[in-house]
């Protein structure tokens, strides 16, 4: 239903200014997402593969008759689908060669454990001349762009595929990664449909499973056993130690990994595929794993060194001590967070980020979610020169150690400005942003 809305024209053109420069930058991530994705696929060679994939909706079983209060009733089993797309070049002739595949299981779970158990038999089906893998998905951070996904990519890709000397994976832009792993999918369960309306019954896994295949011959089919996703949940809740997160996650549309930094992946805010070795168009920053001892993500780990001085002289040691008076230093300033403490949806803190010569201080609205000791927070930019008003970045959305949390701050005020809002606190907040 269409609603009315009474606005001035100066609000109207303050709001569309403010959206328009969000709105041509979501509208370039889908022109050039789908631009790479196509060349790439256009453009592979022998040593090459592109893997696209995607969750399909879980399928409901059926049967032919069914009385009325199991039609409307939640008694029906549902079933995980896994659909995948891969592109490899066939040799002599020169083709690319497109293959489909649907792995299914009993555990509903999309999380990265669930995720590699799914990819593993696509892996070993792959060609043995296969060196390098462009994986491309749908971005959701419950599933395929997350901490956990990142650390199996470093970790464990080369265990399921020894080959591998270089991948890259790729996010579409958010609501645009529709494809052709989604038209598996449609087809799958369109023809499991068919069968139960010509009076067949799919009541479980392998009815599922044999109705597919013999409907659907080009397609390959896989059963993911339960125990195969839980012993990967498992090993991943022993290695929450080397676990780190990336700040600014959501930007993240590649992931780039070379055989010859093995504990590196650099993150991307772009696909780019011009040369696996050296490319660092769109770069964003980078991550580092290490199997012997944690290490704490800095400023530049994510945006790099603040200048050239400093990255040569980054294998100097330096002692990090924070500045005496931020920008917008307070006499009055409250006491620094020091002790364990519980945060609920909506609380405003003061998080630090440390570089080799600064710390920058940041205020953050935290979620209420919490895991692995680390809290989920939404960080804030400043809106004016005061230091009092700030607006939050809804995309910027990151996990911090307690030890990151320089001071608990008083709830602001909530200011409307058109359909914007901004949070005002009734003194400034000693923040030090990244220009």
């Amino acid at each position: 239903m269409k609603n009315s809305i009474q606005i001035y024209p100066r609000d109207l053109i303050t709001q569309l200014d403010f959206s328009l420069e969000n709105f041509l930058q979501h509208e370039r991530n889908i022109v050039h997402q789908h631009s790479a994705y196509k060349i790439k696929k256009t453009k592979l060679i022998k040593k090459e593969a592109v893997i696209h994939m995607d969750f399909s909706e879980n399928y409901l079983t059926k049967y032919a008759e069914e009385i009325q209060a199991f039609y409307f009733g939640g008694s029906r089993q549902q079933i995980s689908l896994h659909t995948v797309v891969t592109h490899t070049k066939e040799y002599p002739s020169g083709e690319v060669k497109t293959t489909c595949y649907c792995s299914m299981s009993q555990n509903l779970s999309h999380s990265p454990p669930a995720i590699w158990a799914h990819l593993q038999p696509i892996l070993n089906k792959l060609p043995s001349e296969v060196e390098i893998i462009h994986f491309w998905s749908d971005g959701p951070v419950t599933q395929y762009r997350n901490k956990y996904m990142f650390y199996f990519l470093v970790t464990h890709l080369i265990e399921f595929y020894p080959a591998i000397t270089h991948f890259t994976w790729n996010y579409h832009e958010a609501g645009h990664g529709k494809g052709a792993p989604h038209g598996v999918g449609a087809v799958c369960k369109r023809s499991a449909d068919r069968l139960v309306s010509s009076g067949n019954d799919i009541s479980s896994l392998n009815d599922l499973s044999e109705a597919i295949q013999k409907t659907c011959p080009n397609i390959n089919v896989y059963l993911i056993d339960e125990m195969n996703i839980l012993e990967k949940e498992a090993w991943l809740a022993t290695a929450k130690e080397q676990i780190k997160t990336f700040p600014g996650t959501l930007r993240v549309h590649q992931v780039s990994w070379n055989i010859e930094n093995p504990n590196k992946l650099k993150m991307k805010s772009l696909s780019c595929f011009c040369n696996e070795n050296t490319c660092d168009h769109f770069k964003i920053g980078v991550m580092i794993y290490s199997s012997y001892k944690k290490s704490r993500l800095r400023v530049e780990d994510v945006y790099g060194p603040d200048s050239e001085s400093e990255k040569e002289n980054s294998s100097d040691s330096e002692h990090v001590t924070a500045p005496k008076y931020g920008r917008h230093q307070t006499e009055d300033a409250q006491q620094p967070f020091t002790s364990k403490n519980v945060f609920k949806n909506g609380d405003f803190i003061l998080v630090k980020l440390l570089s080799k010569k600064t710390e920058y201080r940041y205020v953050a609205m935290c979620t209420g979610l919490e895991e692995d000791d680390e809290i989920q927070v939404v960080f804030c930019k400043i809106g004016d020169k005061t230091g009092k008003l700030f607006k939050v970045e809804e995309q910027d959305i990151s996990f911090i150690t307690e030890d990151q949390i320089v001071q608990t701050l008083p709830t602001p005020n909530i200011i409307l400005k058109g359909l914007r809002v901004f949070y005002s606190f009734k003194k400034p907040v000693n923040v030090f942003e990244k220009a």
